[in-house]
């Protein structure tokens, strides 16, 4: 999910992520893969955050915009 760091708003991932496009499911411990994932949202300052499939943050990232 990401958010718009000038509002409250919070965005998901769409479908029509360039290929190959990153898919939900589970890791094992030591597999990893790679992929697109498409937000449409205001072009801005964002925060990306990765989440567990239940939901808790494990990491953010911020964008420029």
């Amino acid at each position: 999910m990401a958010f718009s760091n000038a509002g409250v708003s919070v965005y998901d991932p769409v479908d029509g992520a360039p290929s190959p496009q990153l898919d939900t499911g589970r890791l094992s411990a030591g597999q990893s893969t790679e992929g697109y994932v498409r937000i449409d949202m205001p072009r801005g300052p964002a925060t990306l955050i990765l989440t567990t499939q239940a939901g808790r943050q494990m990491s953010a990232l911020p964008i420029t915009g």
